[in-house]
């Protein structure tokens, strides 16, 4: 639920990209930098992932999944106004994964059958942006962003319930809006962004191997407006430096009753994110490799479990993820790839004592960027 923009060089910076935004990535980290780009560009990028989950008791196996996927893919084209730049794009992102695979064991007694249940899918966004340069220093932008698509939850008997299977499609549908503003000077840049509340519907399709259909609303979330600053600083030609702040108050995110519209707490922890990086250009012959690193703050949405609070509530997760990068370029094309680390430990509390699981992932990015047009 953490959302961010995408891209391997933004997250090779760990992410510090408001205050540069200066790609066709800009649409989900700061539309307002899309009005820096002269030419057109087509942009992909895609995420390989490894995680795991292990806790502090050897009996205990550790869970280990992984997953690769296409995030983000645009098309944006600069529009000459007068002296001015107006640059428009169209974006695709999968903002939220949902993934998974467990094996669930036989008892009838708890209602758990032997089987293997597997979640695929995401929450995707389908977003027109534009960018506009409204003097030479300041520019402003707008990204519509219109969610869609959802979660596959399949459940597939083994052993006595072979052959049987049951299947939850989750679809959401929303819309939100993503704004911003950039101001650059000669070496400093400071970007601002606002996303709108955010109304996600989500209606349930039910199959299974007996011939049973169904089809229900459940309850919905309302995202609150979140609000993100950056700043950028180029001492040299070479040399980039940057820091985000995003701001998340997901404490006031609802769960929406669809029959009556009663909203209740959702239950989400708030989140401030900090992000910092860096890109240094090193010289290579007649050209230049970007080198890039970044470290953010990683704080979730939940809280560990403790039997000791009335509510089970403990303290909120915070993790951390660090980055390293590299960018590539010939003529017209240029690839950016970065490798994440990401880590955070759980302490849960129940039986008189902690129980710690840690959790990590180990993610690869990389984006192909091709120039065209002007």
């Amino acid at each position: 639920m953490n959302l961010m923009g995408a891209g391997a060089r933004a997250l090779g910076m760990g992410g510090a990209f408001i205050a540069v935004s200066d790609d066709a990535t800009a649409a989900s980290w700061n539309p307002a930098g899309l009005a820096q780009l002269k030419k057109g560009e087509a942009s992909g990028s895609g995420k390989f992932v490894k995680e795991s989950w292990e806790e502090d008791d050897p009996d205990i196996e550790p869970i280990v999944q992984n997953h690769a996927t296409l995030n983000f893919a645009s098309i944006a084209y600069p529009i000459a106004v007068g002296p001015k730049n107006l640059v428009a794009a169209v974006c695709y992102q999968r903002q939220i994964e949902t993934y998974g695979k467990i094996n669930t064991p036989e008892d009838p007694a708890n209602n758990s059958f032997e089987g293997v249940r597997t979640a695929t899918g995401g929450y995707d966004t389908f977003s027109p942006a534009l960018g506009f340069q409204v003097t030479p220093e300041i520019m402003v932008g707008g990204t519509v962003n219109i969610w869609r698509n959802g979660t596959l939850n399949r459940w597939e008997g083994t052993g006595p319930n072979e052959g049987y299977w049951e299947e939850r499609n989750i679809e959401i549908s929303g819309t939100n809006l993503l704004a911003g503003v950039l101001y650059q000077s000669r070496r400093l840049s400071y970007g601002a962004i606002v996303r709108s509340t955010l109304n996600l519907s989500r209606t349930v399709t039910y199959t299974d191997a007996g011939g049973t259909e169904d089809s229900f609303d459940m309850l919905g979330i309302k995202l609150p407006a979140m609000v993100g600053f950056g700043v950028a600083f180029r001492p040299s030609s070479e040399l980039l430096l940057a820091a985000d702040v995003d701001v998340k108050p997901y404490s006031d995110a609802k769960q929406v009753d669809p029959a009556t519209d009663e909203e209740t707490d959702a239950g989400f922890e708030d989140i401030t994110q900090v992000r910092a990086g860096v890109e240094y250009l090193l010289q290579s012959g007649e050209g230049f490799v970007p080198i890039r690193l970044g470290v953010r703050t990683d704080p979730k949405t939940y809280t560990s479990f403790d039997t000791r609070r009335a509510d089970n509530r403990g303290e909120q997760v915070i993790g951390k993820t660090y980055s390293a990068g590299l960018g590539f370029f010939k003529g017209n094309l240029s690839i950016d790839v970065v490798y994440e680390f990401s880590t955070a430990e759980i302490d849960n509390f129940y039986g008189g004592s902690f129980h710690t699981v840690t959790e990590t992932a180990h993610a690869l990015l990389v984006s192909v960027i091709a120039h065209f047009g002007r």
